[in-house]
């Protein structure tokens, strides 16, 4: 039908009696005309009459035992339990002078070969504007070029 995408979420509502009265006739006006709706409120019916007739188990509010004294108890024994404080503890001194080997090693690593002509890798200058020195051509091969020239 047309509408029952709007009458299919009341079903439920009508079954158990909480469903206005203006949305009440408007749905059995509508059940009146749709099959498919008349069955699933069949349906709803049923499972509501089931559930009536089942018998339920106790809630742990209607239980004559509450659980706050249990769970009261247990936060406290958590609380009470002596902590060790950081400073204290043997990992951390551990770590942190593990930390601090590494960290002396990799200062006094050398970091490569440093020798005449090589720039010093601990310089902080990029490798493209290292100054390279220029050769001057000597005497004899000015002259040569000079003759070759004529």
């Amino acid at each position: 039908m047309k509408f029952c995408h709007y009458f299919k979420p009341r079903l439920a509502l009508w079954a158990g009696g909480d469903l206005n009265p203006s949305e009440a006739d408007a749905l059995q006006s509508h059940l009146a005309i749709c099959p498919a709706c008349g069955d699933r409120l069949q349906q709803l019916q049923q499972a509501r009459a089931a559930l009536e007739h089942s018998d339920p188990e106790p809630t742990y509010l209607e239980q004559p035992r509450s659980l706050w004294p249990d769970v009261n108890r247990r936060i406290t024994a958590a609380l009470a339990i002596p902590r060790v404080p950081v400073y204290r503890r043997k990992w951390v001194w551990r770590t942190a002078a593990a930390s601090l080997l590494v960290l002396a090693t990799w200062a006094v690593w050398p970091r490569g070969p440093v020798g005449p002509g090589k720039p010093d890798p601990r310089s902080t200058a990029h490798p493209g504007m290292l100054e390279v020195p220029v050769q001057q051509e000597s005497d004899s091969t000015q002259s040569q070029s000079q003759s070759e020239r004529f």
